[in-house]
Formats: structure tokens, sequence, C-alpha cells
């Protein structure tokens, strides 16, 4: 398994395997807490190679303590064919609304694959008045 893309952003799409992002970030700003994020996407594009089958895949945003910011995200993968270059190209596109962050921080996204971490990605939380 190799990751091309995990990432957070504003918005994503896959336009029939095209995985489309825009504004991808690592710093959400706020002048309150707890603070609302109206938009936020989690994109990602991984290859899979060896034989065609089946994987479970849970995605959580967490704190820094482990604590979930919001529901977490499960699903299946179906790897149905092996495509040209004996790897297949799977998107990962998930665009999230009114996401609600109780404090300032460090936050995390973490993506389990068949019950196994294989990616964590942090983003922050920061006070608009501490706005560079």
């Amino acid at each position: 398994m190799e990751f091309e893309i995990f990432t957070i952003c504003d918005h994503v799409e896959d336009y029939g395997g095209k995985l489309v992002i825009s504004g991808t970030f690592d710093t959400i700003y706020s002048n309150k807490f707890p603070a609302v994020q109206p938009n936020m996407a989690i994109a990602g594009r991984l290859r899979l190679t060896g034989p065609v089958k089946q994987h479970s895949f849970l995605i959580k945003i967490v704190d820094k303590k482990g604590k979930d910011v919001n529901p977490s995200i499960e699903g299946t993968i179906n790897v149905d064919k092996e495509g040209i270059g004996g790897y297949s190209s799977v998107n990962l596109a998930f665009n999230l609304s009114n996401v609600t962050f109780e404090n300032a921080g460090t936050y995390y996204v973490i993506l389990h694959i068949d019950n196994k971490k294989v990616r964590s990605l942090s983003f922050n939380l920061t006070n608009l008045t501490e706005k560079r």
C-alpha cells in the first residue's frame, strides 16, 4: 500500500477516479471556542497491490488526548481488479460539515485500514488573535 495523497482541505470530489482537492490547509483560525468549522474535507489516494480484495477503513478526528471530535467515518474499499501497472488506485473523499472543536490546540486525522493505523495527520486550531 502506497499513499499518493493524504490531506485536509476545504473540499474534495472524486470525478470518475480523478481526485479534485480544493484548499489544502494545516491550520484553522477561530475567534471563539468551541469553534465550528462549517466545511472541511479529508482527501486521500492510495495505490494497492497484491490480490484483489476488500479492505475496511476507519477515519477519526481526535484531540491531543485522543478524544473523538466527531463521529468516525467507517467503510470498505473494494479492490475488484488490478489496474494498469500492477496496482489499483483508490480515492478517499469525505466532505464534513459543522465540525466542532472544543479548544485551541493540535488535532489529528487518523486513518486505519484493516484495523491497522496507517496514517496520522496533524493540524492546528488557533485563536484568531494569535494569527501571524
